[in-house]
Parts: structure tokens; C-alpha cells; sequence
């Protein structure tokens, strides 16, 4: 008999996988972390029995939340990502020469260790890439202690509930300003508009306040969207922030182009890294 892992995601909506294979199934001290097979999506990883990606799609959420601002930019050489512990959104910023430091801020060993281990294919070498710096500590903590500075921010975060809520303060925002260089920009997830929309007009209004009281903070804003993957089933929605006005038109009219023709160029196949069921 097939084992059923089944996810509530909105109150009225939830998803139900197939559990083929479980490859790990451990609690560490922050969270209870699960891989297993599943024939369509490939191997899939969830905290605390929810999906946070999947062989399968993770390529459509990594993507647009590492190339569109490293694109944006235009001449990114330093990038800071928050979260991202499997190693997907570090190989995709990885894929850029111009990139020559990466300090990923995972707050879980555990997370990067398994993953390293059940799931190489999101990370495809890229905790062996030199320019690659690993820090094992909070990301909030991170953020307020660094000296640093940074070309493009990426907040690879759960969702703003939770442990993850205070990636989503005014507080947070402040000191990724500080963080950021003169024309830098952050980018984070903001969860599914069309599911979530609570949520998101919580985050619009906070972002309001933001702008208006947070003295030098980040000036420019404007919403990415991905296609529909398992993590929710709903076209997903990242917001980026920049800290010049003048990035705007860059962001908005040039950087889908840039996408295209970077895309083009570094990507042998559409469907690199799919599980043959996919293909």
C-alpha cells in the first residue's frame, strides 16, 4: 500500500504526495526534517511535514529569485543569501563569473549537511565552490552584527509566521539597508498572492510603514512572479527592493530580457536537472 503525506496549505486547499521512498527522517533542534522519493517530483524535502522543495521544480523558484536581481544589478560581485540551506539558490548565483563571493547564512547545520548528502542535485557543487562562505548562525543575528556589505541580499526564508517572522520586520529591513551597498538590491519571498492574501496585504501595508518611517531605507519595489510549483500549487511571489529610484527602470523594463538571453546562454537544456518522469 502506497504511503500519503498530506499537507494543509490554505483552509480551504491541501496537497497530498506520495511517500515512494523515505530516505531520512531525523528532528534536529529547530525543526523535524523528512526526505523522501516520490515518482513525479523526484526527491522532496519538508520541515516540520512541510514541502520546502523538490527536485522536480525547485529550478522555477531558485531562478527568479537569484538572476533577476543579480541581472537587475547588472554588476554584482558580492551576494549575501539568508536562509537557503539546501544549496539551490547558492548553485544558481554561483552560475554567475562575475560573482566572486557568496556568504550563505544557514541557521540549521543540519539542513546543509542532509542535503548535502539526500539531495545533491539542488546544490550540484556548490558547497565546494570557493567563492562559496558558509556561516551556521542565525540570519536576523547575522544581519544585525555584520560589517559587511553586499551587492544583492537574498532572503531564502520560510513564510512570515513562525520562526521566520522576524525576517519580515522593520527591524530586518533596517539593517539589510545598512547592509547593502550603494546601489544593491534585496530580494525576498512573499509567499502566494492568489492563496495567501492575507498575508500579502499584511506585507504590503508593513512595507508601507516601512518606506515611511524606516529614515533611508529601500526606495523602490516591485513583484516577481514564478509559475505554479508543489511547494504551494499557485504562481509564487517575490519582492524586490532597491536602494537607488534610479534602479527602477533597470528592474523593471530590461532585467526580463537580460533573463531570456542569460538563460539562453547558460542553460544547455530546459529541463536540466529534471527527474526522468518529468523530462
Amino acid at each position: 500500500m502506497t504511503n500519503w503525506m498530506r499537507e494543509p496549505l490554505h483552509k480551504h486547499y491541501a496537497q497530498s504526495l506520495s511517500v515512494d521512498n523515505m530516505l531520512y527522517d531525523s528532528e534536529t533542534d529547530h525543526q523535524r526534517i523528512k526526505v523522501f522519493e516520490n515518482g513525479t517530483f523526484g526527491r522532496i524535502l519538508t520541515l516540520d511535514d512541510v514541502v520546502q522543495t523538490t527536485e522536480g521544480d525547485n529550478f522555477v523558484y531558485h531562478e527568479m529569485l537569484t538572476h533577476v536581481p543579480i541581472l537587475a544589478h547588472g554588476a554584482a560581485k558580492r551576494v549575501l543569501i539568508i536562509g537557503g540551506g539546501d544549496g539551490g539558490m547558492a548553485r544558481e548565483v554561483l552560475r554567475h563569473t562575475s560573482v566572486n563571493h557568496v556568504t550563505m547564512v544557514e541557521i540549521d547545520a543540519g539542513v546543509v549537511e542532509f542535503s548535502k548528502k539526500y539531495l545533491p542535485t539542488l546544490s550540484q557543487g556548490a558547497f565546494d565552490d570557493p567563492r562559496l562562505e558558509l556561516v551556521i548562525k542565525d540570519g536576523a543575528v547575522f544581519m544585525r552584527e555584520t560589517e559587511q556589505t553586499y551587492d544583492v541580499i537574498i532572503v531564502d526564508s520560510t513564510d512570515p509566521i513562525g520562526p521566520g517572522e522576524v525576517l519580515f520586520t522593520d527591524t530586518f529591513y533596517g539593517h539589510a539597508q545598512r547592509a547593502l551597498t550603494e546601489n544593491g538590491i534585496l530580494v525576498t519571498q512573499n509567499g502566494v498572492p492568489f492563496m495567501q492574501g492575507d498575508e500579502q496585504v499584511s506585507h504590503w501595508l508593513h512595507c508601507t510603514f516601512v518606506r515611511l518611517h524606516v529614515k533611508r531605507l529601500l526606495h523602490v519595489s516591485l513583484h516577481i512572479f514564478d509559475h505554479f510549483r508543489v511547494h504551494n500549487h499557485s504562481p509564487f511571489n517575490g519582492f524586490v527592493r532597491c536602494t537607488r529610484f534610479e534602479r527602477k527602470i533597470s528592474c523593471c523594463s530590461a532585467t526580463s530580457t537580460l533573463f531570456c538571453a542569460w538563460h539562453q546562454k547558460n542553460y544547455s537544456s530546459l529541463v536540466e536537472g529534471l527527474p526522468p518522469s518529468m523530462v
